[in-house]
């Protein structure tokens, strides 16, 4: 692509760190809520790191089973 821009590093690292801290400050917004992170995957979170959706969904049943 002759109009495609060199990768810089120093800025996707900077622009990562900027996003994940705006994710942070809105989930400790909600009650409850967790902020998780998998380096190992992408878009298809379920097909890229399906241990962490399992655990998520275990963490927010055991969390509504407190409820009642």
């Amino acid at each position: 692509m002759p109009n495609a821009r060199p990768f810089d590093k120093n800025i996707f690292d900077s622009k990562m760190k900027f996003r994940l801290h705006r994710w942070i400050q809105f989930v400790e917004t909600v009650p409850k809520g967790r902020f998780l992170y998998s380096a190992n995957a992408g878009h298809f979170i379920h097909r890229d790191d399906p241990e962490l959706v399992l655990w998520g969904i275990k963490m927010a049943l055991q969390s509504d089973a407190g409820r009642k």
